[in-house]
């Protein structure tokens, strides 16, 4: 469905019921060594997201206000120690505890309405891909079927689907989630601190390479995964598809063979 190693398939008793004998089978599958990104899939995807612009506009509301509570928690716990327990200010100390205390409670909170709202979204994201893929595959040609791995289609239906809806659902609101909370902190951080702020930042350099490099490599563990999940589902749905052929041939030994592989 999506470049960047979504899909799979395998075959069972060698040229069985199905093509496609496993990961080898997928070099002729156009979009497993597709683009990581690909701008018309992504338009694609979020067009998914349209009907459901309320929704979406109260997550990313509760997002905003959750990395503001989240950050705000901290610089409260800091004026508490400055400027109150320093000196043996026990009355302030107790006001700026409860407000420190409503700060992270206002942030799991909304952080419970956020998830709350995009579970729903996301089970009627789910529904919605599900049942167009569906539809699609039955406009398709036998000469599709007869040409892709059977793990690919099944794959495409049930793990590429859920993979995209995790995206919609969850990922970008927790992108979103985390570099609000990094913006909020270096902007406090540069107001209370300039200097000291500049030193944590002289290690940026360094962490942008330790995430390229271990984006890199994540990336091709990640194709790597979706590969043998895809294989793992063609093969158990042509093993239980199949498996009155298999007894009959008594093939039982070679088929899990295959799946251990």
């Amino acid at each position: 469905m999506m470049g960047g190693g979504f899909g799979g398939g395998g075959g069972m008793m060698g040229g069985g019921l199905n093509r496609g004998a496993g990961p080898g089978a997928l070099s002729n599958v156009a979009d497993v060594d597709g683009a990581v990104y690909d701008p018309r899939i992504a338009r694609r995807a979020l067009a998914y997201l349209q009907p459901h612009r309320g929704g979406v506009a109260i997550a990313l509301l509760m997002t905003v206000a959750q990395a503001a509570l989240t950050t705000l928690g901290p610089y409260l716990t800091k004026i508490a120690i400055d400027n109150h327990v320093a000196v043996g200010d026990i009355a302030g100390m107790t006001v700026f505890l409860g407000l420190t205390l409503l700060a992270y409670f206002g942030a799991f909170l909304t952080n419970w309405v956020q998830m709350q709202v995009m579970t729903r979204v996301g089970q009627q994201l789910l529904e919605k891909m599900r049942g167009d893929m569906f539809r699609h595959l039955q406009k398709l040609p036998l000469t599709y079927f007869d040409g892709i791995p059977s793990g690919v289609v099944v794959s495409r239906v049930i793990n590429d689907v859920q993979t995209v809806n995790d995206l919609l659902a969850n990922g970008i609101i927790q992108a979103l989630s985390d570099m609000l909370i990094l913006a909020f902190t270096v902007v406090i951080m540069v107001a209370l601190a300039p200097k000291l702020a500049l030193v944590t930042f002289a290690v940026m350099p360094l962490m942008v390479i330790a995430v390229w490099i271990f984006t890199e490599k994540a990336k091709v563990a990640y194709r790597r995964s979706r590969v043998t999940v895809a294989t793992l589902t063609g093969e158990f749905a042509e093993s239980f598809a199949g498996v009155r052929v298999v007894q009959a041939f008594a093939r039982e030994a070679s088929s899990q063979e295959q799946v251990d592989q």
